[in-house]
């Protein structure tokens, strides 16, 4: 009896192992089209529609005025471990020189209305992106962009801009992914039936021979 229960014990184990090595997260896509837009946007540069740079029928986070900054909602960070953000610049210039960004913040903009910087501390920086190079293509030379994540913060999160007021161009957000952590290798719980197998005493240990 005591064997039947170690092998029903041990496969139901396995079972309960084999569901956790094979789930996985799963990434987080940001509608755009139901981010609420704080402050910053306007007709020529909405959140929304953009007709004007060539987005009749995809909705898009244009962010061209200083300050502009918008609520993805509530998220769990401590689920993903990056950040796949698609953008677009109007300008084919190279920013190497410039200090244009864009982030991740718990508390909204990084920039006020009138250009000045927001501190990373006030504006609850996650993490960020600072632009660099050039883009070629304009509005529609989309590129995506992957910010690596380490946060445990779990309540409302924002994507803002920070304009360098030197080169105030602005750039277009076009799609939000948050990449799943995954879960870690499950290689070696294959072992841990065999030992509670042994500790039962199903698998008999090897017995010396008496002659």
């Amino acid at each position: 009896m005591r064997r039947i229960f170690a092998f029903v014990l041990a496969f139901m184990l396995m079972l309960c192992l084999f569901s956790f090595g094979v789930s996985a997260n799963e990434d987080l896509v940001i509608d755009i089209s139901k981010v609420e837009g704080k402050a910053g946007f306007n007709q020529n540069s909405p959140l929304g529609l953009w007709p004007a740079a060539g987005y009749d029928d995809k909705h898009v986070i244009a962010m061209c005025n200083f300050g502009a900054y918008a609520s993805l909602g509530e998220i769990d960070l401590s689920k993903y471990e990056a950040i796949v953000v698609t953008y677009a610049r109007g300008q084919d210039v190279d920013y190497a020189s410039y200090n244009t960004a864009f982030g991740f913040t718990n508390k909204g903009a990084m920039q006020t209305a009138g250009g000045e910087k927001v501190s990373d501390e006030d504006a609850g920086v996650i993490t960020k992106y600072v632009f660099e190079g050039s883009v070629s293509g304009g509005w529609q030379g989309r590129v995506d962009v992957t910010l690596e994540l380490n946060s445990d913060y779990n309540g409302e999160v924002f994507v803002a801009n920070y304009l360098d007021p030197a080169f105030p161009h602005g750039f277009v957000i076009t799609d939000i992914r948050f990449v799943a952590k995954q879960n870690p290798e499950t290689s070696d719980m294959g072992m841990i039936p065999l030992v509670v197998l042994t500790l039962t005493g199903f698998v008999p240990l090897k017995r010396r021979r008496v002659k």
